[in-house]
């Protein structure tokens, strides 16, 4: 099987991962609380609205609960958007996530049935829409020493992808 991740994209596709990538590496300099509050400020100010992000989330609330009050639709906004700037940066550095929230707990229902299953080696299927950093749920897991995979959809940027595909997966080539 080829591991190898295709790079075709245009020519604004490539100077946009390259300022990302950018922006990440500046981040990378602050201590990790400081950057998530950094990120998250980031996108719920000037770049959630520059990106779509903000307008793409109010058309959503609006289709959803359109009688919600403005401002009440705003507030949500800058608490998705915010969820999402500090999302983007714990991701690009899983390693640093899982140290930071180190004994994150699991519980609920199902959960002595799926450390059951784990310990007789049978496999576990989750299926998951989220609200935070889906990597939360994988670091908790692992720290129980349960490693799982996920599938996402492809991102639109495939120099970006690469380089996300490349931080969850050690075996991609780049």
């Amino acid at each position: 099987m080829d591991n190898s991740i295709q790079r075709n994209g245009t020519k604004r596709q490539w100077l946009e991962n390259k300022a990302i990538m950018g922006t990440f590496a500046l981040m990378k300099l602050l201590s990790y609380r400081r950057r998530n509050a950094i990120m998250g400020a980031c996108l719920r100010g000037i770049l959630g609205t520059t990106i779509g992000y903000r307008k793409r989330i109010i058309d959503n609330l609006n289709l959803i609960y359109p009688e919600m009050a403005q401002m009440r639709k705003t507030e949500i906004a800058d608490q998705v958007l915010d969820n999402a700037g500090r999302t983007f940066i714990e991701n690009m550095y899983p390693a640093e996530f899982q140290r930071q929230n180190a004994g994150i707990e699991l519980w609920g229902a199902g959960l002595d049935d799926l450390l059951e299953a784990h310990a007789d080696g049978r496999p576990i299927m989750f299926y998951s829409g989220h609200f935070g950093n889906h990597e939360a749920f994988r670091a908790a897991l692992f720290e129980h020493g349960i490693k799982i995979g996920g599938m996402v959809r492809r991102m639109a940027n495939p120099y970006f992808y690469a380089i996300h595909l490349s931080l969850q997966n050690p075996n991609v080539v780049m």
